[in-house]
């Protein structure tokens, strides 16, 4: 059902204008890539709206399914998750989220990026 549903919510505007509501049917019906899309969409529009727990909730949720992203796309994810983390108060779950990113970020040889994770994990301690 959610895969039909998804499928008719996906190409109009409801895709754009909640994709909270689209993203709960990709979630249901298994379909990861969606996910992927969908979650930092929704997870954006939450915390415009003030509604950290439900951007931290989203970008967990696209970093579930995050196995398939660049490294590049994985530490974003990881980073904008982390912000949300320390908005809502989890800290220790904010620090090993930014420590992650910071591996990606070392990986991938991004010196800024990497400083400021290390900034961030500095400013928490």
């Amino acid at each position: 059902m959610h895969r039909e549903l998804f499928d008719l919510l996906a190409g109009t505007f409801a895709a754009f204008s909640n994709p909270t509501r689209v993203l709960h049917h990709a979630e249901r019906g298994d379909r990861g890539a969606d996910v992927l899309a969908l979650a930092p969409l929704a997870a954006r529009e939450a915390a415009a709206a003030s509604a950290h727990r439900a951007a931290a909730a989203h970008y967990a949720l696209a970093l579930e399914h995050a196995h398939s992203a660049t490294a590049a796309a994985r530490a974003e994810l990881l980073e904008a998750a982390a912000h949300e983390q320390r908005l809502i108060g989890r800290v220790d779950v904010a620090m090993a989220t930014t420590r992650e990113a910071l591996a990606l970020r070392r990986e991938l040889g991004d010196a800024a990026a990497v400083a400021t994770n290390l900034r961030l994990i500095a400013e928490a301690r």
